[in-house]
């Protein structure tokens, strides 16, 4: 459950509602959250199945009309060798720690009220040097970048 408490709805989904809620219905940004959403929820429903079948099955009969089979009548597949991006982690990994360098600054922002919140801050990240394994991580993630980090674009 740390993972659905910590990383999904702590970080993912604070990162993505906007792609969410305010993209382009059949952008392939937004299209890609929606993927990843569905597995993972895929994956929570594998997982407490054993334990509370009557709930994974509720939950599951709330899922669109495209939907997998129910919960009980699958097993773990593995995810498709498409997903598996060690050079896009490792380039998200850097964005990740530019992130909590800027936590601390957005906070101080808006404590002392020059923001209301992280959305409302124009942030520039300057990268030392202009090339390096940092600035090419940060620029080859585009406007995600903005989502990860939190601030407007």
């Amino acid at each position: 459950l740390a993972l659905a408490t910590e990383r999904l709805s702590a970080e993912y989904f604070d990162s993505t509602k906007d792609r969410l809620y305010c993209g382009d219905a059949g952008g392939d940004s937004r299209r890609a959250v929606q993927t990843v959403l569905h597995a993972a929820l895929d994956a929570l429903l594998l997982s407490i199945g054993p334990i509370t079948p009557f709930l994974a099955e509720e939950v599951h009969e709330h899922r669109g009309a495209q939907r997998p089979p129910p919960p009980v009548e699958r097993v773990w597949e593995d995810l498709p060798a498409s997903w598996t991006d060690f050079d896009l982690a490792r380039r998200w990994a850097l964005a990740e720690r530019v992130r909590e360098e800027l936590a601390p600054l957005l906070h101080e922002a808006r404590v002392g009220g020059r923001i209301g919140g992280a959305g409302e801050a124009l942030v520039e990240v300057r990268c030392s040097p202009e090339g390096g394994e940092l600035h090419v991580a940060l620029e080859s993630l585009g406007a995600e970048l903005n989502d990860l980090l939190g601030v407007c674009g």
